[in-house]
Order: structure tokens, then sequence, then C-alpha cells
């Protein structure tokens, strides 16, 4: 018998990883519902996948930028509708006075009626 060949080949430390390929399903352990008290845009996601969360913790910012303008809005609205009723209280206190102003004038008969009916019915 004659001599063996053999491969030779420069040695090496490292890990041996010995894998083997398995088909697995995974399922959650626990599932949960998430709601949010106002919709919006996400900002910013305070929590990590995989991680547990607890119950009322902060898990997502949303945007406030929408809503702030949606606020601006109705307040500018409401500051309007304010400035309205005092126009229009402003004109029911002149008409009572021109109703008053008129009064002794209609009793004396130094004016018609239908003055006072129509001061009556601007007011």
């Amino acid at each position: 018998m004659g001599p063996v060949a053999v491969d030779v080949a420069p040695v090496r430390t490292g890990r041996v990883e010995l894998t083997r390929p398995l088909v697995a399903s995974v399922e959650a352990a626990v599932r949960s519902t998430l709601a949010a008290e106002e919709g919006g845009l996400v900002a910013e996601r305070l929590f990590d996948d995989g991680h547990a969360v607890k119950k009322g913790q902060v898990l997502v910012r949303v945007n406030t930028d929408l809503l702030k303008t949606q606020i601006a809005a109705a307040e500018a609205a409401v500051e309007a509708l304010k400035a309205q009723i005092e126009q229009a209280q402003a004109e029911l206190e002149r008409a009572k006075l021109e109703v008053e102003r008129m009064k002794p004038v209609i009793e004396q008969k130094a004016a018609p009626q239908k003055e006072m009916d129509n001061a009556v019915r601007d007011m």
C-alpha cells in the first residue's frame, strides 16, 4: 500500500454552529386591542417590537398640528360669534331707546301709530 493523499488547511479558531432548518409557526401569548382617545398621524413610536408593554403605558405620540389648527379655528369662530352677539345687543338697545323716545310722541298723537309699530317691529 502506498502513501495516502491528505488535504491540509491552516488551523483557525472560531465558533462552529450546527444548524438544522425546521418549519414552525409562532403565535402571540397575549393579544391586545389598542385604541386612541384622539385620531391623528403617529409622530413618534415609544416601544420596540417584541417587548412587553404595561397597561396605561404611552405607546405613540400623535402629531397634534392639525388638532391645534382646528382648535384655533374654533376659538376664532367663537370670538366672531361673540362680536355678532355684542352688535345685536347694541342694536336691540338702540331699538328700545327709539321705542321709548317715540312713546310720548304717540301718546300725544303727534306721530302716527304706524311709526310706533315700525319701531317696535325693528326692535
